[in-house]
């Protein structure tokens, strides 16, 4: 969980408080305020900072109810230790654990800094994140090992509303299914099914139809076993052989020949049988 832009809304520029906001001061200390990601601001003679921030009481209450279940809630913050000591008694929270903390490490972003951590804590875990710049969900869970990729979540907050009811319950539906292995099992058919879907979107995309990858993915291979071509040089001829699939001969010899030198030992009576073959 997140602290700015979640559980702490930017005030939009007329002043307007997000439903269920509330105001509290707080105290930063200049020996404990956290240095990565953030710049200090002017402390006063004693080493001190009091602010007034706007809190969310939608956003306390339903970490309280989630701990009230038995569901682990970690901070991932760029506040560190201080999300314990300044906000969460300001929230109304008990201390958490702190999943995300030290230095930069060379992350260039807070996100990627946070999702590092995150990646290599929780292990074999289901794993949800909420926060308002995360890294994108696809980027999460390719950090992650093979078996946790469908059992991760991100949860992106509009940093002007802060958590919201809508929000809620995105989370708690995937907090269901992640809690048993049902459910788990139900992410896993999910992830295989979206991936499916990206695939046939890019063949599309790319060859114009799922039928002309097909075709390419089949002259592909037959061009490397039949004539012992390497990759570079079937995967060109494939390529323009499902892009052009009612081609002459002089057509691929042009081709081939914008393409590079020779045919890597390979005359072009070889290539062409191949390609006759399989269709």
């Amino acid at each position: 969980m997140d602290v700015d832009g979640v559980l702490r809304p930017v005030v939009a520029p007329d002043g307007a408080l997000p439903q269920s906001a509330f105001t509290s001061e707080i105290v930063l200390r200049r020996e404990t305020y956290p240095r990565a990601f953030h710049r200090a601001p002017e402390w006063d003679e004693s080493g001190e900072r009091r602010t007034t921030v706007v809190l969310s009481g939608l956003g306390a209450s339903w970490i309280r109810s989630l701990l009230e279940r038995d569901v682990d809630v970690a901070w991932a913050t760029t506040w560190q230790q201080e999300a314990n000591s300044v906000f969460g008694p300001a929230l109304g929270l008990p201390p958490l654990p702190v999943a995300v903390d030290g230095d930069r490490g060379g992350a260039r972003t807070a996100a990627e800094w946070k999702a590092w951590q995150l990646t290599d804590k929780y292990p074999g875990r289901p794993l949800v994140w909420v926060d308002d710049d995360p890294l994108p969900g696809a980027r999460l869970a390719g950090m992650r090992a093979p078996r946790d990729k469908a059992l991760t979540a991100v949860c992106t907050v509009n940093r002007f509303e802060g958590i919201t009811h809508r929000d809620i319950a995105e989370v708690e539906e995937w907090l269901e299914l992640a809690s048993t292995p049902e459910g788990q099992a139900e992410l896993r058919r999910r992830r295989r099914n979206e991936r499916e879907r990206d695939r046939r979107r890019l063949e599309r995309r790319l060859w114009g139809s799922v039928e002309n990858a097909a075709r390419r993915r089949r002259i592909l291979a037959h061009l490397q076993q039949e004539t012992g071509a390497d990759y570079f040089l079937a995967d060109l001829v494939a390529s323009y052989v499902a892009r052009h699939p009612g081609f002459d001969r002089d057509g691929l010899s042009e081709e081939i020949e914008e393409w590079g030198p020779g045919l890597g030992g390979l005359d072009l009576d070889t290539i062409l049988a191949a390609i006759e073959d399989i269709r």
